[in-house]
């Protein structure tokens, strides 16, 4: 599915209404994995920003980007826990894969990757994968959300 939003609100909803197709598909044994790929300031970390909304999370919601992961606690029933990852400086060194390992191994954990395609040999199978890019205008972004979702 292809989607475009003209403003960081906008890129929030489609988030959060990504939330709710994440929820409403929750079926697996496995965690919820999503890879985020796109540019610099293409809405990766605004549409995860609406995302952790849309599943409850209250207060700020910033980029790891320094911190290479922030937790979160979830309060559904479907999932618990979120772990909000930027792989911009990681490899695919033994370290991070253990890290991200211990991350997707709860089905019960919802793990979203920034800068995914740093980490691609190392993600499941059952990864989704959205790609983000840089519209035509300034505030322009486009959405490529995985074949099938429905929001």
């Amino acid at each position: 599915m292809r989607s475009r939003t003209f403003s960081s609100a906008e890129t929030k909803l489609l988030g959060k209404k990504f939330a709710q197709f994440i929820l409403r598909d929750k079926k697996s044994a496995h965690a919820t994995v999503v890879a985020f790929t796109g540019d610099l300031g293409s809405g990766k970390t605004t549409f995860i920003q609406g995302l952790l909304r849309g599943l409850g999370v209250k207060g700020t919601v910033p980029s790891p980007t320094f911190v290479l992961m922030r937790h979160y606690r979830l309060r559904g029933e479907k999932l618990s826990d979120a772990y909000h990852i930027d792989a911009y400086r990681m490899k695919d060194s033994l370290m991070d894969h253990t890290l991200l390992r211990a991350a997707w191994d709860d089905p019960k954990n919802l793990v979203l990757i920034e800068w995914a395609e740093r980490v691609k040999k190392i993600l499941p199978k059952h990864t989704l994968w959205l790609k983000f890019l840089h519209g035509r205008n300034e505030t322009e972004r486009v959405h490529h959300l995985p074949k099938g979702t429905k929001i």
